[in-house]
């Protein structure tokens, strides 16, 4: 029987959401002190391509996991923007969740079963650049809170999993400002660290980098 790996507790969460509302917060706070005419906010939504690539997985004395595949990862939050002089900062504030699968084989038997994984996330991304009429290119810093996991991992039976707190990764790409009210943008992330994510099969631990390169696309409404 499948047993689902322990959630972070609710302080620590509430810990890591109130951190990251406060940085955007002041992030927004020193861009309408500068110059509250040029400032923008709004929310935001957005889909990704799969995040989430483990294929470096190795196989255990007993056991082979591998990677089988993994869901578009879907985003929801808010953005701030200043602009002066044909230059832009814009941090943003997101909410995200993906999910993946992975083959886990039990080479004593040939047994096979299908684990599941559902992530969580915090992602303040912090976009800068420059427009040429109503188009923009921008590249900046991702960082990334870990707010929770849902895992079929085993945790009674010999098996565990572990995921790591936060990593940072790097995103380049185009905005494009239709009107004074719709903003899309298309995104490029490349990780930076390593997830420090972990299985363990009966002694046995293997690092696992989940967190691969993939595309980014948003829209959201300017105010």
């Amino acid at each position: 029987m499948h047993v689902p790996q322990s959630q972070p507790s609710v302080v620590n969460t509430i810990r890591l959401i109130a951190t990251a509302v406060f940085l955007f917060a002041m992030q927004l706070a020193f861009m309408s002190s500068l110059s509250a005419q040029s400032l923008k906010f709004g929310p935001r939504i957005g889909i990704a391509s799969s995040p989430v690539n483990a294929q470096n997985i190795q196989n255990f004395n007993d056991f082979a996991v591998s990677f089988q595949e993994g869901s578009s990862e879907y985003q929801i939050g808010v953005f701030g923007r200043l602009q002066a002089f044909g230059l832009f900062i814009q941090p943003e504030f997101l909410f995200t969740t993906s999910s993946a699968a992975y083959l886990v084989e039990d080479l004593r038997s040939g047994g096979q079963e299908i684990f599941k994984e559902q992530y969580y996330n915090v992602e303040m991304p912090v976009m800068a650049g420059f427009k040429l009429g109503p188009i923009r290119l921008q590249g900046g810093p991702v960082y990334r809170l870990n707010l929770g996991n849902s895992s079929d991992f085993f945790t009674t039976d010999g098996f565990s999993r572990s995921f790591q707190n936060s990593n940072v990764g790097i995103q380049t790409g185009v905005g494009l400002d239709i009107g004074k009210k719709l903003v899309f943008d298309l995104k490029y992330e490349l990780p930076l660290s390593d997830t420090g994510d972990e299985i363990s099969i009966l002694g046995q631990t293997h690092d696992l980098s989940s967190r691969g390169s993939h595309f980014v696309a948003s829209m959201g409404i300017s105010f």
